[in-house]
């Protein structure tokens, strides 16, 4: 096997096939990737952890076919560091030789017949959205997702269609994060779809035009991401959703909307006095006081004039983790945001006012 590629479209494709694979496993062969010509126009570069498949198709100069099984983190390493534009690539028993200008390398290489075959869809169902409306989903739901690792059963996301709209769900039990796609195409009228979350963040970190379509193939056990010639296929979690409607919040003791950057800078703050079940205490009498307090450090006091009161009691207090809070603003990030506050055995909500395709539950924390 002999041929010519670009170094850039390479390094690409090898920074995700080493995320997927290159991984210590208890079999070789999955810390290497395989590496093969197809119809003398592309290479095809294949890596998988037996959990996660990626296949990706790079056009190049083929002047001789051939097929070999390299490690992933070592061909990695050596053409992120390359520094001419074009490499070429020449395979001699079981051999890589990287040739360049002024220099020549070699890393031994293995025979393809043990490297697994990574399984395909059907290919019969499909939704396809914009890659920025997928990254602006993930972006917005991440926080929740990243701590979802606590409870394995939770370890995902979940995409359903309803009323005409892609909903993108995810939650730890603590909070819940929603995001409403309007814009998409599918194959089906019903979806049901609970993706672990590994496979999402992957394609989330895809090098990938935000223009370009995002095809998101599905069977009853698979669901494969497909985008600018990149393949990453993955089993679905073979559980039901929960029933997270029924949490979200419809009445609220509190709601108000608020300056963003006031607030964001509040909680700031309060982040430096927060004590060790890091909680930030808001009290609601007409003005919001955000209060942190610790025995070692002292406390912080920010009082904050709401823009508008839509619903008020006297005398309301509730506490929530700070991190958990701010990561609801983060997610919204506005010049105004709303807050639907209740008492201390139901979840409060955050939403920007002008924009009800997100929203951010969480549970308060007992002080």
């Amino acid at each position: 096997m002999e041929f010519i590629i670009l170094k850039e479209k390479l390094k690409n494709a090898l920074n995700i096939a080493e995320r997927v694979g290159g991984k210590k496993s208890g079999l070789n062969i999955l810390d290497k990737f395989l590496l093969r010509t197809i119809d003398k126009k592309q290479i095809e570069i294949k890596a998988t952890d037996l959990d996660i498949g990626y296949t990706a198709y790079l056009p190049a100069q083929i002047e001789k076919e051939g097929e070999i099984a390299l490690p992933i983190k070592i061909v990695n390493d050596f053409v992120s560091k390359f520094q001419e534009e074009t490499i070429r690539f020449k395979v001699k028993e079981n051999n890589l030789e990287i040739i360049g200008k002024n220099s020549y390398s070699l890393i031994p290489g293995t025979t393809t017949e043990d490297f697994p075959i990574i399984p395909k869809t059907e290919r019969k169902n499909k939704i396809t959205i914009k890659f920025k409306d997928f990254q602006d989903s993930i972006e917005r739901i991440l926080p929740v997702l990243k701590s979802s690792e606590l409870k394995p059963e939770l370890n995902g996301v979940y995409f359903y269609l309803n009323g005409g709209y892609l909903k993108i769900v995810t939650t730890d039990s603590f909070r819940l994060a929603e995001k409403t796609i309007n814009s998409f195409k599918s194959s089906e009228k019903d979806l049901n779809l609970y993706i672990p979350k590994r496979i999402i963040q992957e394609v989330n970190n895809l090098d990938c035009s935000p223009e370009s379509d995002l095809n998101i193939w599905y069977d009853e056990n698979q669901v494969e991401f497909e985008i600018e010639n990149n393949f990453l296929i993955s089993r679905l979690i073979n559980l039901e959703y929960p029933k997270y409607q029924e949490i979200i919040p419809k009445d609220f003791k509190v709601e108000i909307i608020l300056s963003y950057k006031e607030l964001f800078e509040a909680l700031n703050l309060s982040k430096v006095f927060a004590s060790r079940i890091n909680e930030v205490i808001f009290e609601f009498d007409g003005k919001l006081t955000c209060l942190a307090k610790n025995e070692l450090i002292g406390e912080n006091k920010v009082i904050l004039e709401p823009k508008t009161i839509k619903k008020e009691v006297k005398n309301f207090k509730i506490a929530f983790n700070i991190d958990f809070f701010v990561d609801g603003l983060k997610a919204v990030e506005d010049d105004e945001i709303y807050i639907g506050f209740n008492d201390s055995e139901k979840p409060s909500l955050i939403k920007n006012p002008k924009d009800e395709s997100f929203f951010y539950i969480l549970m308060p924390v007992y002080v």
